[in-house]
């Protein structure tokens, strides 16, 4: 297997591993209604939200100190629909980091417009933040009824890019 091949399994690898993990988090801390409140599951997981005016090129954080319960920070003056996206993106890292070291220590700063294949683990917090808030299935189901991508967006309460970059990840645009 040549290393493009392996990246291209790993990629895939981790999706999936997002995608079940986004299933079970939606399944164990939330169930089907729609849209989908993170910062719901963030309380029901322990994470404490807190809001701070960020650095422009910093869209959130997740803090985690040995003892301590989590946090997630977001950007206050974000609107609702990107911080949802952003609390979603940093359970996501929480929820792959637990798996690895469930009493550790980690953060994790994620920054504006970084390249989506910067490296796994941001892969797989945005793949988790969207299998978690715009489930596969319900993407389906309301592009099969016709719904504009602004329609869809606002159906799950994301922000238009974030429904953008979701559809093309399902291969729906």
């Amino acid at each position: 297997m040549t290393v493009g091949q392996e990246e291209v399994k790993s990629v895939a690898l981790v999706k999936d591993a997002a995608l079940e993990d986004a299933q079970e988090t939606r399944r164990a801390h939330w169930g089907t209604q729609l849209p989908i409140d993170p910062f719901s599951i963030a309380r029901s997981l322990g994470i404490e939200i807190t809001y701070m005016t960020l650095d422009p090129g910093i869209s959130g954080m997740l803090i985690r100190k040995k003892g301590r319960a989590p946090q997630i920070i977001v950007d206050e003056n974000d609107t609702p629909a990107r911080q949802n996206f952003t609390v979603a993106h940093e359970i996501g890292h929480y929820i792959e980091r637990v798996k690895v070291d469930p009493e550790g220590s980690f953060s994790f700063t994620d920054y504006r417009g970084a390249p989506a294949g910067r490296d796994l683990h941001e892969f797989y917090a945005d793949e988790f933040a969207g299998n978690l808030l715009a489930p596969p299935q319900a993407v389906k189901m309301l592009s099969a009824r016709g719904m504009s991508t602004i329609e869809m967006a606002k159906a799950f309460d994301i922000s238009l890019p974030a429904m953008q970059t979701r559809l093309r990840r399902l291969g729906k645009s």
